[in-house]
């Protein structure tokens, strides 16, 4: 991958917390949306999943 194409836009991956309240308002915007959605529900389930399979709770992520 060419270093130019990489976005910028994840600070907080790079240990760039002064970011952090972007992204703190940006979640608190979108987790009603998803909650009304049952999207949360979803994942929760994808996680157990995950989790009986021996697998960490958020690396189920990473097969999507």
């Amino acid at each position: 991958m060419i270093k130019k194409d990489v976005k910028e836009n994840l600070s907080i991956i790079n240990n760039q917390s002064e970011y952090m309240y972007i992204y703190v308002e940006n979640i608190k915007d979108i987790v009603p949306y998803l909650y009304k959605n049952s999207y949360i529900d979803m994942l929760e389930d994808k996680m157990e999943v995950a989790e009986k399979e021996g697998k960490g709770k958020y690396t189920y992520l990473s097969d999507i």
